[in-house]
């Protein structure tokens, strides 16, 4: 890839994602348009043509060719917006394929450096955003595959084994992908990431294992999937549409809507801890869970107590937060997730956890 389809390519990725932001629908609509709109910061148009074209004493590309060569490079919007997801997916991956092998100056290099971190941290949320169904590869361009994943270890990664689950019941088009632990049965992984009480839809297959030297035909039972009904966990994805609301004004937000809410009574309290360090020193925000950890205690709280979920900012920095008009509930789960605090809405005041040990969840800046 030579640096000008490169600088197409980067653009294309920018307008495809807006194009994504502007048609996102459905129920979850808020989130896709937030997440999207993340997505597209990737302008460095003007950075790139000054350091590649004109550092190397070039004329710069002309506004009209750059425009068709995005347009060629720019993919067909489709109705399902997660296969719109995919196609940007494949794209971000074919720039950092293209930034890996280009060979230029230490500032080019430099200058690209930045544009890869950028777009594999977006490889990576889009990595957490992304199900995909057993007929596709998760990560199917082979030339990718090979920078990230060295040889020694491609042998485990294809023999990991997965279930596909049913989020909002049988009768959903949605699925999600839910990878097995050491010696787990199906039962076992959703419970762990969903909690206890399922009802279970059980097809005829066990679940599915990737072999690489297996070249023999599945048989046909082996085929059908096995799915999971959890379809009473309403809240997906939470720790990704929270950290959406990084920047926004102090405040409550809706997490399904992102209406700002304007509560007069009541409690709000959450249950998110800071990572500490070795030394129980503030060391980062969402550090100690897993995407599916941060979403199983949303919907077990949600549940249990009939809560509503929020999101709320604080110090630029978002988190789930729930709202009750039961004071001692919010004691309750004050206390027993190691809150610093809950907020007494009424009366506008910082009602402080006595118990709260900041070793095990630290603020910034303490």
């Amino acid at each position: 890839m030579d640096k000008f389809e490169l600088l197409c390519l980067l653009e294309a990725i920018s307008n495809y994602a807006y194009d994504i932001h502007y048609t996102a629908k459905g129920k979850n609509f808020y989130a896709d348009h937030l997440f999207s709109e993340r997505l597209a910061d990737v302008d460095v148009k003007d950075d790139f043509i000054e350091t590649l074209y004109l550092g190397e004493s070039e004329d710069a590309p002309e506004s009209a060719d750059i425009a068709r060569k995005v347009a060629e490079l720019t993919p067909t919007l489709s109705e399902n917006t997660q296969d719109n997801f995919k196609k940007l997916r494949e794209m971000i991956v074919s720039a950092l394929i293209g930034i890996e092998n280009y060979k230029g100056t230490k500032g080019e290099e430099d200058l690209l450096g930045s544009v890869a971190h950028i777009l594999q941290r977006h490889n990576g949320l889009l990595y957490r955003q992304l199900t995909y169904t057993p007929e596709e590869v998760r990560n199917d361009n082979e030339d990718w595959r090979d920078i990230v994943t060295p040889a020694d270890t491609a042998q485990t990664l294809e023999n990991d084994k997965w279930i596909t689950i049913k989020p909002h019941g049988e009768e959903s088009d949605d699925y999600r992908r839910l990878k097995l632990e050491d010696g787990e049965s199906p039962k076992e992984a959703v419970e762990r990431v969903y909690g206890k009480g399922q009802k279970e839809l059980f097809r005829k297959s066990e679940y599915e294992s990737k072999k690489k030297d297996d070249k023999k035909e599945p048989k046909k039972e082996d085929k059908d999937e096995k799915y999971i009904d959890i379809s009473k966990n309403k809240y997906y994805n939470v720790m990704e549409m929270v950290e959406s609301y990084r920047g926004k004004p102090e405040g409550t937000y809706d997490l399904s809507t992102g209406k700002g809410k304007n509560y007069t009574d009541g409690y709000c309290i959450s249950f998110h801890q800071n990572e500490p360090d070795e030394n129980g020193n503030y060391k980062s925000h969402y550090g100690r869970y897993t995407s599916e950890e941060y979403d199983k205690l949303t919907n077990d709280l949600a549940n249990k107590y009939d809560l509503e979920v929020n999101v709320g900012v604080f110090d630029n920095e978002p988190e789930v937060s729930f709202w009750t008009r039961d004071k001692s509930l919010a004691v309750e789960i004050s206390k027993e997730f190691n809150q610093h605090s809950y907020f007494d809405v009424k009366n506008m005041k910082v009602r402080k956890n006595k118990d709260y040990d900041k070793t095990k969840n630290p603020m910034q800046g303490d």
